[in-house]
Order: structure tokens, then C-alpha cells, then sequence
């Protein structure tokens, strides 16, 4: 698995010496590597899209970075009352705050979203 946490520095209240989990951080592919305004490159969190996305009134959403600093942007089902023009400024803006240099979105309706043969669906696809 390559899911990310964060052990914390307190011990487990059962009383045995097991180290709790501080945070979850999600998987390691769903962490975008995107170049930075300060230089060099960041990692853009998956929750900055979550931030976003996650309150629209659509069935499912998907985001895949087609190079270092544009992503795509798929969202499934009605987007009736959706503003796009304010969805992508908004969304420019959380990866702006993420230090995302001069970041590139593209916003697409689609009528079902890809799945993998498990018949998963991925909400991030970081560049290859």
C-alpha cells in the first residue's frame, strides 16, 4: 500500500506502547508534483481538491494532470447551476495558495467517469 501517515508522539491510551496515528495523508500517486512559485517543485495534496470539488452538487468528480502544472478537471453528472468560470478560478486559486507556479485548469462535463479492470474509480491521476 502507499498510503501516507503521520505517527504521532503520543502513546496508545490501551496502555501498550503502540504509537497512534496522527493524520491520514492519503496515497502517495494521488500527491501531485507541480512546479513551485518558489522555485523547484511542490506536492500538491489531494485535499486541495477535495477543498473544492467535494461541496458541488455532482456525482462524481475526477482529476487528472495532463503536465507538470495543468490538470483536467472531469466532473460527472448535472452541472446545472455550476458557475465553470468560477469553479476554475477557484480552483487556480487553492493551487495558487498551494504555491502552484502560473497553474492551468481545464474543466470538462462527462457522462460517466473512468474506472480501472477492478472497476475502481480514481479521483486523482497524477502525471506519469
Amino acid at each position: 500500500m502507499s498510503d501516507r501517515i503521520s505517527l504521532s508522539t503520543d502513546k496508545c491510551e490501551c496502555g501498550l506502547e503502540y504509537h497512534t496515528l496522527e493524520e491520514i495523508e492519503g496515497r502517495a500517486e494521488d500527491i501531485l508534483g507541480t512546479p513551485a512559485a518558489a522555485g523547484a517543485t511542490v506536492s500538491v495534496h489531494p485535499n486541495v481538491f477535495h477543498l473544492v470539488l467535494e461541496p458541488l452538487p455532482v456525482r462524481e468528480w475526477r482529476v487528472v494532470q495532463e503536465q507538470p502544472d495543468r490538470v483536467r478537471v472531469s466532473l460527472v453528472g448535472s452541472t446545472d447551476g455550476i458557475d465553470l468560470t468560477a469553479l476554475e478560478a477557484a480552483l487556480i486559486s487553492a493551487l495558487e495558495k498551494a504555491d502552484v507556479l502560473r497553474p492551468r485548469v481545464d474543466i470538462e462535463r462527462v457522462a460517466e467517469a473512468d474506472r480501472t479492470a477492478v472497476g475502481k474509480a480514481r479521483l486523482i491521476t497524477r502525471l506519469a
